[in-house]
């Protein structure tokens, strides 16, 4: 005889609960866990993650697949999460790549533009599995993209679950400090 899932009757909602509401060294923890400081020869080799808990306290697990993520991976996604702050959840980020690359301190050569590509496709490519007791979330932190190579146009879909747990509006003021102070004193190891 065939088990069955069991059936919820209940509608059900977003059950991610939004990180730096109570506690701000949990959730640098979390944020270093996420993108930790990679040397630029851990840079240029990083790991593959294969299902790799990368962080766990209590009920709440993060597992990860994909190519591991770094400090300059958290400063794109921080700026995509600061254009998409006013929009609804579902709309699509679009930018010009020069000015968010401005917006961030980095130069607008042909190679940073690479570099920042490769970012891009690395938040795409990057499972992130959230556990809670007995709820389970996962994806990726942006869903993908589209690039006019001709004007340098971007438009960027985000996932929303991620976009409410680590969106602007969701991060206490006090994560925020804590988050940037970690990752200002490693700007200078890219």
């Amino acid at each position: 005889m065939k088990s069955k899932l069991p059936v919820n009757s209940q509608p059900h909602t977003n059950n991610l609960k939004p990180i730096g509401r109570k506690d701000a060294a949990l959730d640098a923890s979390f944020c270093s866990a996420l993108f930790p400081a990679l040397d630029p020869d851990q840079k240029e080799n990083r790991r593959f993650l294969k299902e790799e808990t990368i962080f766990s306290i209590g009920s709440l697990t993060v597992v990860f697949t994909g190519l591991q993520f770094d400090q300059s991976d958290f400063d794109v996604y921080l700026a995509l999460l600061a254009i998409a702050q006013p929009l609804p959840p579902v709309t699509a980020v679009k930018f010009h790549a020069a000015s968010l690359l401005q917006k961030l301190g980095v130069p607008t050569g042909e190679s940073d533009l690479e570099q920042f590509n490769s970012v891009l496709i690395r938040l795409c490519g990057g499972v992130i599995e959230i556990t809670d007791h007995k709820k389970r979330y996962f994806g990726s932190l942006i869903e993908g993209g589209e690039i006019d190579k001709v004007t340098m146009n971007y438009e960027i879909s985000m996932n929303k679950q991620f976009q409410m747990l680590f969106g602007e509006e969701n991060l206490s003021q006090s994560s925020n400090v804590v988050c940037e102070s970690l990752f200002a004193k490693l700007k200078g190891r890219k």
